[in-house]
C-alpha cells in the first residue's frame, strides 16, 4: 500500500511538470520505485495462499497487463485528445491509486493454515538450500528481521547455476521484448504499408494474445501436461522466431502475425518466469528469488529501447533491429537448455535406480 502510494503520487505531482528532467524524478524515480515496491510482494504473498496451485493462479494475476494492454492504449489516447497529458497523467494517478485497495486485500495467514497448506515445507527452525543437500540453522524471527540472515538467503540462493541462467535469461529477454513492443509502431510506420487505424489495432491484438498465453501457459502447468521450464523455453522461442521473420514487417497482415506471437510469447514467459524460479529454488527461498529476477528484467527493459533505436540510427532499417532483438531472445531460451537437459538426466537415472 505505502509503495501504491508512491506510485500514485508520481505520477500526479507529474501533471505540474515544467521540464523533462521534472519528469525523470517524478515517473521515472518515485513512480517507478512505487510500481517495483508494489510488485513485489504479492507473488510471494500469492505462494502462500496457494502453494499447491501457484502456476494457476499466478497466471490469472497476470491476466492484468494484457488486459491493460488491450483497454488502456485506447483509454490513454482518448484522454490525450480530449483532457491533454496533463489530464491525462492525473486519470492515470487515480487508476494507478486502486494499488493501494488491492494491498489491503492481501492479509497473513494464520500460521497453522500455512504449515497445513504447504505441507510442512517450511520450518520454524532450518531453511533448505537451493540444492536441496543442506540445512543452514536460522531461526524463522531471524529470516524476517535480520539483515545478515536477509544476506545469506540472497547468497544460497544464488549459487543454483539453473537460478542464475534465469536472471541472465530475464535481462536479455527484458530487452529483446521490450524493445520489439515499443519498437513495433514505429516499424509499422517506417514501412508505410499500415493507416492510422490499422496501427492502433496493433497493441490490442498484443494484447489479447498475451491473455490467451498467459491463462494457456499457467493452466497447462497447473494440470501437469508441461513443465515450468521447458514451456518458458518454448515461450521465449517464439519471441525469438517472431522477430527473425522479416516478411512479417510487409504487410498488415504480417504485422499482425508479428503481434499475436509477441503476445502470446510474452504472456507465456512473463507468468512462467515466476513458476520456474519457484520451481528452481524450491518453495523456500521464493521470497529471495522473486525480487532479482523482477529486477533483471527492468534492468534490461531500460536498456532494451534505447539501443534498438541507436541500431536503426546506424542501420536505417528495421529488419537488423529485430534480428539482433530476435537473436538475444534466442539466446534466452538457449542458455536454459544444458541445465535442463540435467535434470531429465538425473530424474531418468532415478527412476532406473528405483527400478533396480
Amino acid at each position: 500500500m505505502i509503495f501504491g502510494c508512491m506510485a500514485m503520487l508520481g505520477t500526479f505531482i507529474s501533471t505540474f511538470a515544467t521540464s523533462i528532467y521534472f519528469l525523470y524524478v517524478s515517473v521515472g524515480l518515485i513512480t517507478g520505485i512505487g510500481f517495483a515496491g508494489s510488485y513485489s510482494p504479492h507473488p510471494v504473498q500469492l505462494a502462500r495462499y496457494f502453494p499447491r496451485r501457484f502456476p494457476l493462479a499466478w497466471s490469472v494475476t497476470k491476466l492484468g497487463p494484457g488486459i491493460s494492454l488491450l483497454i488502456l492504449t485506447s483509454v490513454v489516447k482518448i484522454c490525450l485528445s480530449e483532457y491533454g497529458w496533463r489530464g491525462t497523467f492525473m486519470i492515470t494517478s487515480a487508476i494507478i491509486g486502486n494499488i493501494c485497495v488491492c494491498g489491503a486485500v492481501l492479509r497473513p495467514l494464520p500460521k497453522q493454515r500455512i504449515g497445513k497448506d504447504t505441507d510442512q515445507e517450511q520450518n520454524d527452525t532450518t531453511y533448505s538450500v537451493v540444492s536441496g543437500t543442506e540445512d543452514v540453522p536460522q531461526s524463522s524471527n531471524e529470516r524476517t528481521h535480520c539483515a545478515y540472515s536477509l544476506c545469506r538467503g540472497y547468497l544460497y540462493t544464488c549459487r543454483n547455476p539453473r537460478y542464475l541462467a534465469l536472471l541472465l535469461s530475464e535481462f536479455t529477454l527484458g530487452m529483446a521484448y521490450t524493445a520489439a513492443l515499443i519498437h513495433l509502431i514505429p516499424r509499422a510506420n517506417d514501412a508505410q504499408i499500415v493507416t492510422s487505424q490499422e496501427e492502433a489495432l496493433l497493441l490490442p491484438i498484443t494484447g489479447i494474445a498475451s491473455i490467451i498465453g498467459r491463462f494457456g501457459s499457467g493452466v497447462l502447468v497447473h494440470l501437469k501436461l508441461l513443465s515450468a521450464v521447458p514451456a518458458y523455453i518454448a515461450s521465449v522461442f517464439i519471441i525469438g522466431t517472431a522477430c527473425f521473420i522479416p516478411q512479417l514487417g510487409d504487410t498488415f497482415t504480417g504485422f499482425v502475425i508479428l503481434s499475436v506471437l509477441l503476445g502470446l510469447g510474452s504472456g507465456a514467459c512473463f507468468t512462467l518466469d515466476i513458476v520456474c524460479a519457484r520451481e528452481i529454488v524450491g518453495p523456500e527461498l521464493v521470497s529471495f528469488s522473486f525480487p532479482l529476477v523482477f529486477s533483471l528484467f527492468g534492468v534490461g527493459a531500460v536498456i532494451g529501447p534505447p539501443a534498438a533505436g541507436r541500431i536503426f540510427d546506424v542501420c536505417q532499417n528495421y529488419n537488423e533491429v529485430y534480428f539482433c532483438l530476435g537473436a538475444m531472445a534466442l539466446f534466452s531460451g538457449i542458455i536454459h537448455i544444458p541445465g535442463q537437459l540435467i535434470v531429465w538426466c538425473r530424474i531418468k537415472r532415478t527412476k532406473r535406480t528405483e527400478e533396480l
